[in-house]
């Protein structure tokens, strides 16, 4: 299934984003402190720690810089969500592999999910589809008014290009062989964000004075 994809800075990708209730400072935002949580893990931390820190600092910053713009926090088995309240739109987070942010290739989701996710997959299929499809997972509600699409804060930090890239994207597919999500319906790419980044504005929906952090991996 080929994805839409929407670029930067892009009438669409502003129309997009708006519909969603949502802002691209926002989501930089959300993945810069990521990176910063990221870049906190030491020699002496577990091998996977750095990706466990950004991950938790993702889902943190998200619902820091929403919930107070309406937004609230939900939780279903495993999975981490910010909803809006007004929508019912749903966002989580996740870590993609190196073809996350590029809009020439399809990206997937670095680990595989279960079967939380694949009823996340399902409703957004039906979501987008003007008839039900021949066959349909048991996971489809039987009220399907009441179906909202979920969309993943994707993102990959490439130590080669030492840059994170990220996307917001509708997941529509798993593979069932890697148990990966793998095919995606909307995609809107986000701004790279350089490892070297000297300084970043945090956002603060308070409108108190912003901080500023550097961004410099511990040893």
């Amino acid at each position: 299934m080929l994805s839409s994809v929407t670029k930067p800075n892009t009438t669409e990708q502003f129309e997009i984003i708006k519909s969603i209730g949502v802002q691209v400072k926002w989501l930089n935002d959300i993945c810069l402190r990521a990176l910063a949580a990221y870049n906190n893990a030491t020699q002496y931390d577990a091998i996977n720690a750095a990706g466990s820190y950004a991950y938790f600092a993702a889902v943190r910053a998200m619902r820091e810089i929403l919930c107070p713009l309406g937004w609230e926090m939900q939780r279903e088995q495993n999975l981490e969500f910010t909803v809006n309240k007004k929508t019912g739109i749903r966002i989580i987070v996740s870590s993609g592999n190196k073809y996350t942010g590029n809009e020439f290739e399809n990206p997937k989701t670095k680990n595989s999910k279960g079967g939380q996710t694949q009823k996340i997959v399902d409703e957004n299929y039906y979501h987008q589809q003007l008839d039900l499809p021949l066959k349909v997972s048991k996971t489809i509600p039987n009220q399907p008014e009441k179906i909202k699409p979920t969309w993943i804060l994707l993102h990959y930090i490439d130590p080669f290009k030492k840059e994170m890239r990220s996307e917001l994207s509708m997941p529509l597919e798993i593979d069932f062989k890697e148990l990966k999500v793998s095919s995606w319906g909307n995609r809107i790419i986000l701004p790279v964000i350089k490892l070297n980044s000297v300084s970043s504005q945090q956002y603060n929906p308070n409108g108190e004075t912003d901080v500023e952090f550097k961004i410099e991996r511990r040893e």
